[in-house]
């Protein structure tokens, strides 16, 4: 009861929304009942006690629609407050137009979904307004192709999705950025290997330049290169290597997403004095 007092008044103290349930202090601590929930106009985080650690579960609402997804898996008291403070401040990075995406894999039979991947995927600018991605060229169980993606990857356990996308663009891209905004959520999946993906997709700004540090599967099967493209660059591409299967759901999901971000941009820029 004490160290969940302790948490509550450290984010009571800063986020005026946060609230405890008085069920969850009268039975005790289980994993059904939350210890403390907060919430916005979207959405909702619930934290839940369970053997003296915290599960963070975030809980997307959208229309008549909610999609619940565990975000963060069991952590100590610290790491819980620090968490739902990274979830929180991630308030300040969202566009307030964001999207919501969901896109079916129309290339490949549905059978079954047996996992959800939580993963980030960001829209990457210079200061002087090129685009950078990444250009995969694989052979696999979903054909042969050359493609144009956003760099990204997954999110690993107890990492916070801000961590996880300037982790994500050091390694692929070899970059530090500051993240200008959220643009949204892509729901889609992958029926080939039998996976639903939940795409969190940022605008993100170069701020230095580096060493890339690729995984071995990035090199050996994917030959991951950078793609420097100018915005109509970035659409040609994305339209002209949709000619295969995984193209089309790619491109599918992430058109939609780098025309926001080139929406977004633009808006800044009539913004500026």
């Amino acid at each position: 009861m004490d160290e969940i007092k302790t948490i509550y008044d450290r984010l009571k103290a800063k986020y005026p929304l946060i609230l405890t349930t008085t069920a969850a202090l009268d039975c005790g601590y289980t994993i059904d009942v939350p210890v403390i929930r907060g919430s916005t106009a979207d959405r909702q985080f619930d934290l839940y006690r369970h053997n003296g650690l915290y599960v963070f579960s975030i809980t997307f609402s959208r229309g008549t629609e909610d999609s619940r997804h565990t975000h963060i898996h069991p952590l100590s008291g610290d790491d819980a407050i620090r968490s739902i403070e990274e979830f929180m401040s991630e308030f300040a990075h969202t566009a307030q137009d964001e999207l919501y995406l969901e896109r079916s894999d129309n290339e490949w039979p549905l059978t079954y979904t047996d996992h959800d991947r939580q993963i980030v995927r960001a829209i990457v600018v210079d200061d002087a307004g090129a685009f950078y991605f990444v250009r995969a060229e694989r052979d696999d169980d979903f054909g042969r192709a050359t493609l144009i993606e956003t760099s990204g990857g997954g999110v690993e356990d107890g990492e916070a999705l801000s961590s996880a996308i300037r982790r994500e663009l050091n390694e692929e891209l070899g970059v530090q950025v500051d993240i200008l905004c959220k643009i949204g959520i892509v729901s889609d999946y992958y029926n080939l290997i039998h996976r639903h993906n939940i795409n969190h997709y940022y605008l993100c700004k170069i701020t230095a330049f580096g060493e890339r540090h690729l995984m071995p599967d990035e090199i050996d099967s994917f030959h991951l290169s950078t793609l420097k493209l100018s915005y109509a660059e970035a659409e040609n591409e994305y339209t002209l290597r949709a000619s295969t299967p995984i193209g089309r759901l790619i491109a599918n999901s992430e058109l939609p997403i780098l025309r926001r971000a080139k929406q977004i941009l633009d808006a800044g820029e009539r913004m500026r004095p």
